[in-house]
């Protein structure tokens, strides 16, 4: 299509435990609870490529970093463990966007996983419907990546460390 859009992958692992009753009335940073009952455990946060298969010490550090925020964990049993992969930007923020000459086409992509996607789909939803961006959602250009931008965001070594 011609368009440059920045993005990497990262591969996520996470983990789903059984049926609980009522845990979590939010959804916390390593933990989230289904209307089922059973958590989503995770993540980890690797540059592999493209390579979204799930590793038994991926599934080793989800399982050991939730423990220490859930102890009670290590008595539930997991059904099932997956990777998958999340888009990232250089600056790790979403790209929200509707490229010029591009009539119809919005870039949504690098939201980290499954957290906001919910918020973004509403925010982009009024956007298409009222056919320009709403005025709550920053401005999340691909211009943000050129050098000498204004407002550029330059990550530290500390932001893009993966664990």
């Amino acid at each position: 299509m011609g368009l440059d859009v920045p993005v990497r992958p990262q591969r996520g692992q996470i983990l789903v435990t059984e049926a609980l009753p009522p845990l979590l009335r939010h959804p916390s940073v390593p933990a989230r609870q289904a209307r089922s009952g059973t958590l989503l455990l995770g993540a980890t946060h690797e540059e592999e490529g493209f390579d979204a298969g799930s590793t038994a010490a991926g599934i080793c550090r989800v399982a050991a970093s939730t423990r220490r925020y859930f102890p009670f964990l290590a008595r539930v049993a997991v059904l099932r463990a997956w990777g998958a992969l999340r888009p990232l930007s250089p600056d790790g923020l979403p790209i929200l966007e509707q490229p010029a000459g591009w009539p119809g086409l919005f870039l949504v992509t690098s939201h980290s996983g499954i957290t906001l996607c919910p918020a973004v789909g509403r925010a982009v939803a009024e956007w298409v419907r009222v056919g320009h961006r709403p005025s709550g959602l920053p401005f999340f250009d691909r211009v943000r990546f050129r050098a000498g931008a204004p407002g550029r965001l330059e990550p530290t070594p500390a932001e893009v460390s993966v664990e």
